[in-house]
């Protein structure tokens, strides 16, 4: 059987390697969650059928929610920022 090596040992890592990694899973998973939960309790509060029947176009509904859950995930991710100065 041949040994794969799936973890570096012996060596050590700095926090500069990893730091665009870890701020851009920040940001994805921030904004997904994000957007998952705002969906689900407009839906439940019955909010997003009105919005559905505002005088908007579907794509800037669309478009609205996405940019807000970006802004959010990029403002969760100043954590790992502030973690790693």
């Amino acid at each position: 059987m041949d040994d794969d090596v799936f973890l570096r040992s012996g060596s050590s890592f700095s926090i500069v390697e990893i730091f665009a990694g870890i701020v851009a899973m920040s940001i994805l998973f921030g904004t997904t969650s994000m957007l998952a939960v705002t969906i689900t309790f407009e839906r439940k509060a019955r909010s997003f059928d009105r919005l559905l029947l505002a005088p908007i176009s579907t794509e800037v509904l669309v478009f609205s929610k996405i940019s807000g859950a970006v802004v959010s995930g990029i403002i969760n991710s100043f954590i790992p920022v502030l973690i790693s100065v």
